[in-house]
Order: structure tokens, then C-alpha cells, then sequence
């Protein structure tokens, strides 16, 4: 018996110290896949920090070097001016030069003999790259960083787009099949209305509780749907004029979207008073997938009268991000 606690000693004793060993490379690994998942997560960010910078980098390069380039080119138009001198003076006559142009004539020759005046356009274009090829490079580098940004974002973008076509799918599915088993209505009241107990006191003066329909909490950046009652163009004692303000709002959204081809969801949540999202100006409708926009009305008991609400659906949205001209032109 003692024999075996002393092998369970060891054994423990072992796996403690394959423990100790472990647990520092295990920590190490996790904060390098910390930090890896943070770089990739802000990477377009980064990607474009460093490619304004690179820019930057790019000008005062570019400014460094200009001295060089100057001498290069400098040197080359003064060689194909001495040329083009030379050549001039051989098409004049040689008696009517005055003495400096005979001077220079001469000078000219001498150092054409010399090869003084041959351009060897290899070698200027080597030495205006060997110039020029650091700020090149670094504006190269620069663009390629800003791209890559661009490029990692439009794919998330693709990526969210085709997630929420996903849902959506689900979701559409999932309510056809509701809907045929227990009717349209049923599964429109079952998402709009819920049942509460509430206490009241009878003409006997006792506390009984009752079950009555409330409105359903709804979540207020609901994609599908919102209550009327939410928007800021609500008005309680009028419930024909909010029936009639929603109608006009909806002639004038099927209007906007056959002339101009598409509606942003945050353009539709403005024009009924309601609150924005973040991603309204991504989500919205064409006129591939349609818009349409409904309107049901549930009575709700209030201090023993029925106060109509008025609940907003209209087609779930899509993601309109390249169907949208930014630049004020009209849907393609």
C-alpha cells in the first residue's frame, strides 16, 4: 500500500511539473492568437494608417531626391543643346560666323570627337530609376496597403450580405411554414400581442386577476417591423390620421423606388419617424426584391377602453451596398 501512495506521489509530482512547463507556453500562445485576432479584426484600418503614411513617406522621398533628378536631366538637356548648336553652325556657312561662334564651332567639334555630346540613354535611365526607385516603390507599397483595405472590407461587406440573404431565407421559411399551419393571422397576432395577468377588484371589493393582450415588446431596431406608437410622427388622440399619414408615406416610398430603383432602409425609417440602425444605409430593397409596406391594427385595453395601435411591417431588406450610386446617380 505504501509502495502504491508513493507511485501516485511521483505521478502527481510529475504531472504538476509537466504543468508548470505546459502553462507558460500555453499563456504565450494564447496572447499571440490575442493579438493576431485583434491586427486581423482592425486590419483594414491598419492597412489604410499605413498606407497614408506610406504616402506621405512617398512626397518627402520624392522631395529628397528631386536634386538628383534635376542634375540627370539637366545634364542631358544641356548635351542635346550643344548638339543641336553644332549642328547649326555646320548648316551655315563657315565664312560668316563671327570669331566667338567660330570659337564655340570649334569647341563643339572637340568635344564631339570626345564623345563629350553622345547620350546614352541606358545609362540616364538607370540612374533616374536608381534615383527615383525608393519613392516608387514606397508609393507602390502604399497604394497596394490602401487596396488591400478596401478589398478585405468590401468581402466582410459580401460576407455580412450573404449571412443576412441566409437569415432572411431561414426566416421567410420558417413563416410560410407557420403561416400554413396556423394561419397568417394567428402567427401576425401571435408576433405582435401578448397576454398578461393584471388585478383588478370586483363590485365585491375582491382582488381577482384576468388575462388581457398587451403589446408585444418588440425589439426597437427590429429589421421586420416597429410600432407606429415609436415614431416621433404619432399622434395619440387621431388614431384615421395616423392611418392616413402611413398611407401617403407609403404612395410616396412606392414612388421613390420606381423612379430611382432602390430605398435604403434608414431613407424608409426616416419618413416614418422611427429610429435609425447602423447598418440602414447598407440594407434596403431594389427593384429586384420589391418593397412593400403594411399596416395592422390591434385594440389593447387601457383603463377599461380599447386604444388602437398600429404595428409596421414591410419586406424584409437585403444588402443594396452595390446597388447604391453614392455619387447621386441612378440605380443600375
Amino acid at each position: 500500500m505504501t509502495e502504491l501512495n508513493n507511485q501516485v506521489e511521483q505521478a502527481a509530482e510529475a504531472t504538476q511539473e509537466v504543468v508548470r512547463k505546459v502553462t507558460p507556453m500555453v499563456k504565450a500562445q494564447r496572447a499571440l492568437g490575442k493579438i493576431t485576432f485583434q491586427v486581423s479584426k482592425h486590419s483594414p484600418l491598419i492597412l489604410t494608417g499605413v498606407g497614408i503614411i506610406g504616402i506621405g513617406t512617398t512626397a518627402y522621398l520624392a522631395y529628397k531626391s528631386r536634386d538628383k533628378v534635376n542634375s540627370i536631366v539637366t545634364e542631358m538637356e544641356v548635351k542635346q543643346d550643344k548638339a543641336a548648336r553644332l549642328e547649326e553652325y555646320r548648316l551655315l556657312n563657315r565664312d560668316d560666323l563671327s570669331e566667338n561662334q567660330e570659337r564655340d564651332f570649334s569647341y563643339l567639334e572637340s568635344e564631339e570627337k570626345d564623345g563629350a555630346l553622345v547620350i546614352d540613354k541606358p545609362r540616364y535611365v538607370r540612374d533616374l530609376i536608381a534615383v527615383t526607385a525608393l519613392p516608387i516603390s514606397v508609393g507602390l507599397a502604399s497604394g497596394v496597403a490602401i487596396g488591400s483595405s478596401y478589398i478585405i472590407q468590401n468581402r466582410r461587406l459580401a460576407g455580412m450580405a450573404a449571412a443576412l440573404a441566409t437569415t432572411t431565407a431561414e426566416h421567410k421559411y420558417l413563416r410560410d411554414r407557420m403561416e400554413k399551419k396556423y394561419g397568417k393571422e394567428e402567427v401576425e397576432r401571435l408576433e405582435t400581442v401578448e397576454e398578461e395577468e393584471q388585478t383588478y377588484t370586483d363590485a365585491k371589493g375582491k382582488e381577482k386577476t384576468k388575462k388581457v393582450e398587451v403589446r408585444a415588446q418588440t425589439p426597437a431596431n427590429s429589421m421586420s417591423g416597429r410600432w407606429f406608437q415609436d415614431s416621433t410622427e404619432y399622434t395619440s388622440d387621431d388614431h384615421q390620421y395616423n392611418l392616413e399619414f402611413l398611407r401617403a408615406i407609403q404612395r410616396k416610398l412606392d414612388t421613390k423606388i420606381f423612379q430611382r430603383g432602390y430605398l435604403r432602409f434608414n431613407e424608409v425609417m426616416d419618413a416614418l419617424g422611427l429610429d435609425r440602425v447602423k447598418s440602414g444605409e447598407e440594407f434596403g430593397w431594389n427593384t429586384a426584391t420589391g418593397f412593400e409596406l403594411n399596416f395592422q391594427t390591434n385594440n389593447f385595453e387601457v383603463t377599461d377602453d380599447l386604444i388602437p395601435q398600429i404595428y409596421i411591417r414591410w419586406t424584409r431588406p437585403i444588402s443594396i451596398y452595390h446597388d447604391v450610386d453614392y455619387n447621386g446617380g441612378r440605380y443600375e
